[in-house]
């Protein structure tokens, strides 16, 4: 056992003065200003360091026999705690090596991070790819009936007869960007806006993309994204965050992609809307079709139960304007 000077038994003097005498405070700050200032005068010294740990020989006689008493002990907590611990290695190995992996559910999946086959806004564009393909693995409509106004939102449940029915829309990828491509009767967009969002896992938009005479100002803060129009038909390119090496941080994964067409009205600052969304938790990026073609040439696609066509724009000169 060390006995360290420091402590004392409740009966003994304390060493310095911990407390001053009723009345005498100044005595108190001159006794304590006077055993600090020595103390801080004194030389380090190893060998005061040793002398602490000076023990006595009953201190020395207690600690062999509680040694005596510990080899004693019954050894099977020892051997349980040894298994525990391969238990633990064996565990951790095998964790390295896969042994527990099991295939996610797309409600546990992380979204999309978009590396490797897609570009950052900036960057050169290539247009090498195949033609769109004859059917689309990713489809989501746009179903869902929404009112806002400043009472708040109140969800629809049969669409105004001036929202329009049967839009779909897929992602693709052209130009080394990702696009939206939305499909639907051919005045879908007329006297609206249709704007696309990608969303993060709490539902934060990281990019906005709007397209139409009706849409506010906040929507066309983005810029004119359009990759591509004609009549029941809109290419319409988003920005993702890009995973680059000269990030520290890896950027955030998209988790959904959000479509609505709005049409103001009828009410002073109402909105009434459609929308839809496209969960891309477990979704593969290389699964997405690259559609090639260079701007100028036109794009053919058939989805929402028609084939349409539009020439593709070149978006490379669009200011990069993330909302």
């Amino acid at each position: 056992m060390v006995r360290w000077p420091w402590k004392r038994a409740a009966d003994d003097p304390p060493a310095f003065p911990t407390t001053a005498a009723p009345g005498e405070p100044e005595r108190f700050v001159d006794s304590g200003r006077e055993y600090f200032a020595s103390a801080w005068a004194e030389r380090d010294d190893d060998a005061g360091i040793e002398a602490f740990a000076v023990q006595t020989e009953e201190e020395r006689r207690s600690e062999e026999e509680l040694t005596k008493q510990l080899s004693r002990r019954p050894r099977g907590p020892v051997l349980l705690l040894v298994a525990v611990a391969i238990a633990g290695g064996v565990a951790t190995f095998g964790v390295t090596q896969g042994w527990f992996d099991s295939t996610e559910d797309a409600d546990d999946a992380e979204g999309v991070v978009f590396e490797a086959v897609i570009a950052a806004p900036q960057d050169p564009r290539s247009y090498a790819g195949d033609p769109f393909p004859a059917r689309v693995e990713l489809l989501a409509p746009l179903e869902r009936g929404l009112l806002s106004s400043p009472s708040g939102p109140e969800l629809l449940t049969e669409l105004p007869a001036d929202l329009p029915t049967d839009v779909q829309f897929t992602p693709i990828l052209w130009g080394n960007r990702l696009q939206v491509l939305v499909a639907g009767p051919d005045d879908m967009v007329t006297g609206g806006c249709l704007i696309v969002s990608l969303v993060a896992d709490d539902l934060r938009a990281l990019d906005v993309a709007a397209r139409g005479d009706a849409c506010e100002p906040i929507h066309t803060i983005t810029g004119d994204r359009s990759s591509c129009t004609a009549e029941g038909m809109e290419l319409i390119e988003v920005w993702p965050p890009i995973a680059r090496t000269d990030l520290l941080v890896e950027p955030e994964a998209v988790e959904r992609i959000r479509v609505r067409i709005a049409r103001p009205g009828p009410g002073d600052g109402e909105w009434r809307s459609v929308r839809g969304e496209l969960d891309l938790r477990g979704v593969d990026l290389l699964a997405l079709p690259v559609v090639g073609g260079e701007p100028g040439s036109q794009l053919r696609a058939t989805i929402a139960g028609a084939s349409r066509s539009c020439t593709l724009l070149d978006r490379s000169g669009v200011e990069i304007r993330v909302l």
